[in-house]
């Protein structure tokens, strides 16, 4: 099996929350948080002096430290922004304006910190303070490959909100999986196939998501009496063979067929290490 020294988002969103795209003009400078509220880290103050001949696109809206808030990306400097400000600065109608809910939440787990960026792209300008490699995180949309996550940050003792790169991360999704998540499936192995470990006939195999060679696939793991291991990425090396690996560097390779699923796996921390035939 090869090491992987980075760990991939569990599941892709294909979908995010709804965003609108309207053209507004401002009344004043424009402060900035990441989030919607006063708790939320700073971005700057942006159009000190240029504020009246200024737009902004105004994509979503939320309420925060008792006011309204509208996200809104923007360009200075060079530089690409959507970042949050007090409706109050911005010339629009929030009836205009969605929204904004979360799409699921989770804990998000890297091999290290990750950058993050003011937009899903590498176009956005790059935040100053990476996100932690480790934390929990409430999503609020999915955009071109990218996640906007809100979270706590103990480093900076702030309330934060950032695009991250799904490649970079791995969310492990805390109840129900968020809708559109999951693309079809295009192996012979339905999403949502169950099988059983035929030596028990309690422990099972859930394959959430067939991925071609070089892609992923998303199962869980579960064996009565030893762990339940939700959303275990297994990097697709051939057609019908992978490998997937846990946070402490173990892992296991992962063999598929219509009929059953073969797992070796190694997981110490668990107790288990043996070869496991999962059966329809």
């Amino acid at each position: 099996m090869k090491k992987l020294f980075c760990l991939v988002l569990v599941l892709c969103l294909l979908t995010g929350g709804a965003l609108a795209d309207v053209q507004a003009t401002l009344n004043q400078k424009i402060a900035t948080r990441t989030g919607p509220g006063t708790a939320y880290d700073q971005p700057g103050t942006f159009f000190i002096n240029t504020w009246k001949n200024a737009a902004v696109r105004v994509l979503s809206k939320a309420e925060g430290s008792g006011v309204w808030w509208v996200q809104v990306e923007f360009t200075e400097a060079g530089k690409t922004y959507r970042a949050y400000t007090g409706a109050k600065r911005v010339n629009v109608n929030l009836d205009d304006v969605p929204l904004e809910a979360p799409i699921g939440a989770g804990s998000m787990i890297a091999a290290g910190n990750v950058a993050g960026r003011y937009g899903p792209g590498e176009q956005y300008a790059v935040m100053k303070d990476d996100v932690p490699w480790s934390v929990d995180v409430v999503v609020y949309a999915a955009e071109n490959g990218y996640l906007l996550v809100d979270f706590f940050d103990p480093g900076m003792n702030k309330q934060r909100r950032a695009w991250v790169f799904g490649e970079l991360a791995k969310v492990q999704w805390y109840g129900p999986q968020p809708a559109g998540s999951l693309a079809e499936s295009t192996a012979g192995i339905a999403d949502g196939s169950v099988f059983t470990w035929a030596e028990d006939g309690v422990s099972t195999c859930v394959v959430h998501h067939y991925g071609e060679t070089g892609g992923f696939t998303v199962m869980d793991l579960n064996v009565a009496g030893h762990a339940s291991l939700q959303y275990l990425v297994v990097i697709m090396e051939g057609r019908d063979h992978g490998a997937f690996y846990t946070t402490d560097g173990h892992g296991g390779e992962v063999w598929f067929s219509p009929d059953q699923v073969v797992v070796d796996a190694y997981l110490p921390a668990y107790g288990i290490a043996e070869t496991m035939m999962f059966v329809r």
